[in-house]
């Protein structure tokens, strides 16, 4: 499996994100089925602006208190261990130009 990371982050909501990925792909993802599951991000759920400060850190995302998600689940590559995945809400990819 080729190693993915996610290369850019946006907040569109609380518990929601846009990640672009190192292969293209573009997912809009509602987080909370997954952070719901895990303790470690009871923050996360409760405090919208802590959500909002999601950042890039080794080829994922990364929170200030230094949780992080596995990027191969949220490229939809893998299952996460205790909890259900995060809900997709949209998904791109760009085309590929074919040379002429």
């Amino acid at each position: 499996m080729e190693h993915v990371q996610v290369t850019a982050v946006h907040v569109l909501g609380h518990m929601r994100v846009r990640l672009m990925f190192s292969d293209g792909l573009i997912r809009d993802l509602d987080l909370s089925p997954l952070l719901d599951a895990a303790p470690a991000f009871a923050r996360h759920r409760r405090d919208p602006a802590f959500f909002s400060r999601v950042r890039l850190q080794d080829g994922t995302i990364a929170w200030p208190d230094e949780t992080s998600l596995d990027p191969f689940v949220l490229h939809g590559d893998a299952e996460p261990a205790a909890a259900p995945p995060p809900r997709l809400i949209g998904e791109h990819r760009p085309p590929v130009e074919v040379a002429g």
